[in-house]
């Protein structure tokens, strides 16, 4: 029983600031300390979706392309060290993992100047490219743990049949691996969906590709900013998370267990 009630005192903890946002983003602006609204509205949604329709669409386009990225080279990585032998194999596994040594900041001034030079800032195609440098690392780490701990009896008999190695990974070893694909995948969109440091300095001078969590900001710094409009725009945020966890929270359970032993 006292486990009960303090599982439920620490969902309400949790649960609290969520039902705030919900709360904020439907009450009309005249009731705006209604914990318990007694009119509901929308109007704040539809404001939002027109206003920010292209800041979600930039941040949908980096984070899916970061997604399809990361599984197609993380995934021919893992492949390459889990399967082939060659010298300091182990080295170049454990290698990659000590990007995270590093903190992100330390990343952010050095890219600026490198974007600047050749006149990437304030383009998304280098966005990707700097989220690709902190998601492949996992990537590599969860998918060769993965392959390790898998059959190779039948990638074997396709190589033996004249299938290529690509040709392996991609109709054999990727559809046989879901719960690690579906972890690196979910991983790789929550960091890329919600990643505001790189995107805040490297798209600088161009608001028309700013994300959604960098326009969220520059929300926040004006002088008046409205926090229905605002809470809406940050359930959107969250939205999409949400609904991928909950989708994929078996196959991302799966893949983190197998992935990281």
């Amino acid at each position: 029983m006292v486990r009960v009630v303090l599982l439920a005192g620490l969902l309400a903890c949790i649960a609290f600031p969520f039902y705030c946002m919900l709360v904020t983003s439907i009450r009309p602006k005249v009731a705006a300390f209604e914990l318990v609204p007694r009119d509901v509205t929308l109007s704040a949604y539809g404001s939002v979706l027109e206003d920010l329709r292209s800041h979600i669409r930039n941040s949908f386009a980096v984070a899916t392309t970061t997604v399809a990225l990361t599984i197609a080279f993380g995934a021919a990585a893992a492949y390459a060290i889990a399967r082939f032998r060659f010298p300091g194999k182990r080295a170049a596994a454990r290698f990659f993992v000590l990007v995270y040594a590093f903190p992100a900041v330390l990343l952010v001034i050095p890219l600026f100047v490198l974007w600047a030079r050749v006149g990437w800032v304030g383009k998304l195609p280098p966005l990707v490219l700097a989220y690709l440098a902190q998601t492949l690392p996992v990537a590599i780490y969860l998918f060769t743990n993965y392959f390790e701990s898998q059959d190779e009896s039948v990638e074997e008999a396709a190589l033996l049949d004249g299938c290529s190695p690509l040709g392996v990974i991609w109709h054999i070893t990727i559809p046989t691996s879901l719960p690690a694909v579906a972890a690196v995948g979910i991983f790789t969109f929550v960091v890329a969906w919600n990643e505001f440091l790189f995107a805040y300095s490297l798209l600088r001078g161009n608001s028309g590709a700013d994300t959604l969590p960098v326009k969220l900001y520059q929300i926040l710094q004006s002088a008046h900013f409205p926090w229905g409009e605002l809470m809406a725009a940050s359930i959107i945020l969250i939205l999409p998370v949400l609904v991928l966890m909950i989708a994929g929270q078996r196959y991302f359970e799966q893949g983190v267990v197998s992935g990281g032993k």
